[in-house]
Parts: C-alpha cells; sequence; structure tokens
C-alpha cells in the first residue's frame, strides 16, 4: 500500500527519493529505522526500511514486511501504538 498524491489526475506515490536523510534511530533482524525528512513540507518520518531481494519470489520477509504496513494502516489509532502514513516497494533503496 502506498500514501498517493494526486496531481493534475496523475497519481504520485512517494519514493525514498522524496525525503531527506535526518540520522539513524535504531537497528534489528527485521530492518534499519531511520528519521526523514519529507521534502514537500519538512515533515519528520521515521521509514523502517527492509532488506530484500525483490528480483527474487515473494518471500517470509516480504510477507511479513507487507503485513507489518497493512496491520499499522487500519484503525482504530491509538497514542501508545505506532501509525503508518503508507508503504512502497522500491528497488535499490
Amino acid at each position: 500500500m502506498a500514501t498517493k498524491a494526486e496531481v493534475n489526475n496523475a497519481v504520485i506515490i512517494p519514493t525514498i527519493n522524496d525525503y531527506t536523510f535526518v540520522k539513524k534511530l535504531g537497528s534489528g533482524s527485521q530492518g534499519v529505522v531511520n528519521l526523514y525528512e519529507r521534502k514537500q513540507d519538512n515533515k519528520l518520518f521515521a521509514i523502517k526500511q527492509f532488506s530484500f531481494d525483490a528480483s527474487q519470489p515473494f518471500t517470509t520477509m516480504q510477507n511479513c514486511a507487507m503485513k507489518e504496513a497493512d496491520l499499522l494502516t487500519l484503525p482504530p489509532e491509538h497514542k501508545n501504538i505506532v501509525r503508518c502514513f503508507g508503504s512502497w516497494l522500491q528497488n535499490n533503496s
């Protein structure tokens, strides 16, 4: 799932190039979390990056990443639960 913006009826899906790296927040067995600033409005976002080979068949790790993103976008919102504003699959990121 990706957060989409529409400009002149064209759907724009974000990529990591739409953000500026600020600093590393942490890492674990599933990937690394970095702080990024969105270029369009200077808002800060924590972005979790999974590392896997997208050219390979769908893997367990890819499946877990997709499920995590889907679960974090579901309501209800709660102050103690991390919120996911969008996700995307991108090669070479």
